[in-house]
Order: structure tokens, then sequence, then C-alpha cells
């Protein structure tokens, strides 16, 4: 399957929230992640949400077999924030977040990062939503 074809089947996923047939085409396919972190650029919101869900269950399950993928999917996210990579990761805080709340063992160690991006513009209002919905599960991470 080519890049397009690849592209197509996960928008077509994503838009209708078909997260097991996702999953599914994820186990057969590793490029799939990278499909993914580039819907998190996508102009619609609703959409670009449900990017970020899909994220988080092939994530999941991805860490059900295999953690490291999963850690450096969220190491790259980080550096997406950084202003060195040039400041393009505005929606990773969203992103890390729901992947960590689909592999709890992550949060101790990638949780914590988004507390420090609480003053970051255009970054701050994913932070707020990554640490509401994390201390949500474990408050005791911001503490």
């Amino acid at each position: 399957m080519n890049r397009q074809q690849r592209k197509r089947v996960v928008k077509e996923f994503v838009g209708s929230r078909q997260l097991s047939d996702l999953v599914e085409f994820a186990k057969g396919d590793k490029r799939v992640v990278g499909v993914l972190c580039g819907l998190l650029f996508e102009q619609d919101d609703l959409f670009r949400w449900r990017a970020i869900e899909g994220l988080g269950a092939v994530a999941g399950e991805v860490a059900a077999t295999e953690l490291e993928p999963v850690r450096e999917l969220l190491r790259r996210l980080e550096w997406l924030m950084n202003d060195e990579s040039g400041g393009a990761g505005w929606h990773s805080p969203e992103a890390m977040a729901v992947i960590v709340l689909s592999v709890p063992k992550l949060i101790d160690t990638f949780g914590v990062i988004l507390g420090g991006h609480l003053n970051d513009d255009p970054l701050a209002r994913g932070a707020h939503w990554a640490v509401a919905a994390i201390s949500g599960v474990r408050p005791d991470v911001f503490s």
C-alpha cells in the first residue's frame, strides 16, 4: 500500500471513529502512527481530536507488546514542543496526554513534562487540557 492509500484509509477510520478498525490496520502497518501524527496539523478541530483519540488507541495497543516505540513517539511529540524544533507541535500536549492515559505506566515519565508548558504560547491551552486530563486519573503527578 502506498502512502496516499494508507493516509486515505487512516482518515476514513479516524473520521468515522472506527478505532478498533484503525488499531487493527495499525497492527499490520507501523507507518500508521506517522499518518496519525500528521493529522495533528489538520485544520478541522473535531477531526484533529479524533486523530488524537486514534493515536492514543494505537499507542495503547502497541504498548501492550512493546513499550519502546511508544516512548519514542512521546519523545518526538515532546521535541515538537521545544523552541529548537521550530515550535510546530501545537497539539502535542493533547496527544501526549491521550497517549499516556492509554499507557498509564508512562505517566510518571512523560505526564510531568506537560506541566512545564502551561505558560508557553501557543501550547498553553493544550497543556492545561493535558494536565487536567492526567490529573483526573493521577493527581499526584503534578503535586
